[in-house]
């Protein structure tokens, strides 16, 4: 089944009051997301599968980002998926414009490094972009750092999690940006442009390859 994109007004579980959405094809259409529900993890909305409708839920940090900030975005959902690439295949989405936050330690701190879900980290390179060597982030580090996501299913948001973000400049040239929810059904899609210039202090530089 394609990616189908059902929302609803209401919160489950919570008074909170929201807005409208209205999805038309294309990014010029797109309306401002509804407003984070302050009482739960998570700013749900619905997607049908198997003639039965679902709650489906997206990050609460993700959504009071993108509201707070003012970045038009949808919300597309897909069969599960267990890497980036079998999400790209899933949602029908270039696996060029689907975003792929890897998350790493230096002696300052957690670092989150987004390539395209087509591209493999070179660490070497970020090693001589941060003047600085970097490790991978344990499993139980994400756990922490994402407690409002699924383990795997981290939105490439870095700010929104307080952390150092740099973007690949492959990834950073796509007019479009797709990335996860928080969870292994769901997709964020938003214009590649005003979500750049509206991320606070990302770094930008090269430091991927093509797989």
């Amino acid at each position: 089944m394609g990616c189908m994109w059902v929302t609803s007004n209401v919160c489950p579980g919570s008074r909170c009051a929201t807005a409208p959405d209205i999805y038309k094809p294309g990014l010029s259409c797109l309306t401002r997301g509804p407003t984070p529900c302050a009482p739960t993890d998570y700013n749900y909305r619905w997607k049908r599968s198997a003639g039965r409708i679902h709650p489906m839920a997206m990050a609460q940090h993700v959504s009071r980002y993108l509201t707070e900030h003012e970045i038009p975005y949808e919300v597309l959902t897909h069969p599960p998926t267990m890497s980036s690439l079998e999400t790209a295949a899933s949602a029908h989405i270039p696996g060029d414009c689907l975003a792929k936050p890897v998350i790493l330690q230096d002696d300052q701190g957690y670092i989150m490094a987004l390539i395209p879900a087509t591209h493999r980290l070179d660490l070497q390179a970020l090693d001589s972009h941060l003047h600085s060597h970097v490790e991978m982030a344990e499993e139980p580090e994400l756990a922490a750092l994402f407690e409002d996501c699924e383990l795997g299913a981290m939105p490439a948001l870095g700010p929104a999690y307080g952390l150092r973000t740099l973007v690949d400049s492959h990834l950073a040239e796509q007019p479009d940006i797709y990335f996860d929810a928080g969870d292994h059904e769901c997709l964020v899609h938003v214009d590649g442009e005003a979500l750049f210039e509206q991320m606070d202090g990302i770094e930008l530089g090269e430091f991927s390859h093509h797989m």
